[in-house]
């Protein structure tokens, strides 16, 4: 798998961005549709423009190593992980890189016909939009149902807690003070339906409140 993501920002000129990213991974499949196997992850990136950088290009490249398996419980509920090693590097800003575990565990339960429930526990990096940093470690979990009323409409309720630990430029901290962390709680819902098949109509609502170790 090829993806490219290029940003361009008139506005805001450190969100120009340019990340291209492959993905290479093999699968042993049981006759039970379970499924047991491993990826790599190669992402190399730019962000140009960057905040306290003079101009110059922020250039990272990212590796990530996983063992992948899903596994049917039963007919009515299956888990899915993902469970490898990250190493993020920053060719100027070495404070920004990356090394650890990192992965995400989903569990899927049908009680019916059209219900589910998810379950979702993750340690990720994730890409942030922020003036210290572009991306953050995010260790989070998830729960919420899924109902499908009718086969055009939709309805989907979840509430979540996700911990955001930011990898700054030093040079733009404040001096001395700790690496940023933030948190995060909340419910959502949301409604769709889709009158034709090329169509899909959704309205989401959200609710929450974040804390920091930050005052600011």
């Amino acid at each position: 798998v090829l993806k490219t993501d290029n940003r361009s920002a008139t506005a805001r000129a450190a969100d120009h961005q340019n990340i291209r990213i492959a993905t290479l991974g093999g699968d042993y499949v049981t006759p039970r549709q379970n499924s047991i196997g491993a990826q790599t992850k190669l992402t190399d990136g730019h962000y140009v423009n960057a905040p306290g950088l003079g101009g110059n290009d922020t250039e990272f490249r990212e590796t990530e190593v996983s063992g992948v398996a899903s596994w049917r419980v039963t007919g009515k509920s299956r888990f899915e992980g993902r469970l490898g090693y990250t190493n993020r590097h920053h060719d100027q800003l070495s404070q920004r890189d990356f090394h650890g575990v990192t992965g995400r565990l989903d569990y899927d339960w049908i009680p019916g016909a059209r219900t589910l429930i998810n379950f979702a526990a993750w340690r990720d990096l994730e890409a942030v939009e922020n003036n210290l940093a572009n991306y953050a470690l995010s260790e989070g979990l998830s729960f919420g149902p899924h109902w499908a009323p009718t086969l055009r409409t939709a309805v989907q309720a979840g509430v979540f807690r996700v911990k955001r630990s930011y990898y700054s430029n030093a040079a733009l901290a404040t001096p001395g003070g700790p690496q940023q962390e933030d948190t995060a709680r909340g419910e959502n819902l949301s409604f769709g339906y889709t009158p034709r098949d090329f169509l899909r109509l959704s309205l989401g609502l959200e609710h929450g409140t974040q804390s920091s170790n930050v005052p600011s």
